[in-house]
């Protein structure tokens, strides 16, 4: 799937999970192929200040309104159960071995750099959520200073790369738990 094809899609409403796989690839590629490479796997990191295992949980807290790296680099959203309105969703429908019908609401991204549709603003710069008060469970579980929200501020370039020492030392303290 080219550019093209990813912001036309982009505009659809409805998705069929193979469609969404699609574009979830696309996307992956698209958002984290631009950035610098992430030094730490983000998905062994932590959402929590008080789970970190790499950041001081005493360290200061950056300010989510100067950042926006979350929303831009985390591709999924799922928005189940939350009143987020419709053209800020896609709806990807997905067919049961028994012929069952489920659809499913996530969180659409915006055209041209596919942040969040929910995030206003440029990345690392001047940013706002405009869904905030009804914002799906991962943005309110996703806390600012924990280990994941340094390691995607890392990766947009917001604050400094960890030193080659404390990338090791991180590693070893990961694969410790």
């Amino acid at each position: 799937m080219d550019h093209k094809q990813l912001v036309q899609i982009t505009k659809r409403g409805t998705l069929s999970r193979e469609e969404f796989a699609e574009v979830e690839n696309t996307l992956y590629e698209f958002i984290w192929g631009r950035l610098f490479p992430p030094q730490i796997l983000t998905d062994d990191l932590s959402n929590t200040v008080s789970e970190n295992v790499i950041t001081d949980p005493a360290a200061p807290k950056p300010d989510c309104k100067t950042c926006g790296a979350c929303c831009a680099a985390f591709v999924v959203v799922d928005a189940e159960n939350s009143s987020i309105t419709s053209e800020k969703l896609w709806a990807v429908d997905s067919i049961s071995d028994n012929g069952e019908r489920a659809t499913k609401s996530i969180l659409r991204r915006r055209e041209p750099d596919f942040a969040c549709a929910g995030l206003a603003g440029e990345v690392g710069d001047e940013v706002s959520c405009t869904v905030y008060d009804n914002r799906p469970s991962m943005c309110r579980k996703f806390e600012a200073g924990s280990d994941r929200c340094h390691a995607v501020r890392r990766a947009y370039g917001i604050e400094p790369f960890l030193t080659t020492d404390e990338m090791l030392e991180a590693n070893r303290k990961l694969t410790e738990d």
